[in-house]
């Protein structure tokens, strides 16, 4: 037999979280990107980087993003302190380039210019 307590069960509330996540399911953090400038300055990416120098990329100065962690923001938001505290002390990155590229906050503002 059931204890008191559980026989006549009644839920007395309930809560929901939102977790921001982005498309690719990976996190943007690092410097946020002046998207008028990579729209001004890329536009020829579609057309293969190769033939091309383009100018170094435009960032707001002292403005760092770490968002789009998702569910797993528990557990990777130490080390992506760790790794925008590199960015922004200039000290060696705990990720190797590969790893930068994918968490980069300006990857869809690349990838969309890519596509054109």
């Amino acid at each position: 037999q059931a204890p008191v307590a559980l026989s006549n069960p009644k839920i007395v509330g309930a809560r929901r979280e939102v977790r921001t996540m982005t498309p690719d399911h990976l996190p943007m953090i690092g410097p946020l990107p002046v998207y008028s400038d990579f729209q001004n300055h890329y536009h020829g990416l579609h057309h293969g980087p190769t033939h091309k120098e383009f100018p170094p990329a435009s960032y707001y100065p002292n403005i760092f993003i770490n968002v789009g962690l998702g569910a797993r923001g528990f557990l990777t938001a130490p080390i992506l302190g760790h790794y925008l505290a590199s960015i922004m002390s200039g000290t060696p990155s705990p990720f190797d380039e590969n790893v930068e590229h994918a968490i980069h906050p300006a990857r869809f503002i690349i990838r969309a210019l890519s596509k054109k």
